[in-house]
C-alpha cells in the first residue's frame, strides 16, 4: 500500500511540475514516467489496471496483457514501458 501511494504521489507530483503536453511526450519517451502513469491508472490499489480502470483509454491490449488475463499486472507493465508498447497509450476522444 505504501509503495502505491509513493508512486501515485510522483506521478501527481510530476503533474504540477510538468504542463499536460511534456506529460504526454514524457510518458512516451520515458519508461519511467510511463510505469508511474500506468500504475496510476491503478485506481482500486490492486496492483493491476484492469478494464474498467482502462475504459477512458479502450481495452487492454493484448500485446501488453502479455498472460492474457484481461488486466496489466505491475510486470506486463514495466516491460510493455520499457519496450515501447504502451506507446498507444492515449485517451479516447
Amino acid at each position: 500500500m505504501k509503495k502505491t501511494l509513493t508512486t501515485l504521489a510522483a506521478a501527481l507530483a510530476a503533474g504540477l511540475v510538468f504542463s499536460p503536453i511534456a506529460q504526454a511526450k514524457d510518458m512516451y519517451t520515458d519508461p519511467d514516467k510511463c510505469i508511474a502513469e500506468v500504475g496510476a491508472l491503478d485506481v482500486n490499489g490492486d496492483g493491476y489496471v484492469d478494464n474498467d480502470e482502462y475504459s477512458a483509454y479502450g481495452r487492454v491490449e493484448t500485446n501488453v496483457d502479455t498472460d492474457g488475463d484481461g488486466r496489466i499486472s505491475g510486470d506486463e507493465k514495466v516491460v510493455a514501458c520499457k519496450d515501447g508498447a504502451m506507446q498507444a497509450l492515449k485517451p479516447k476522444s
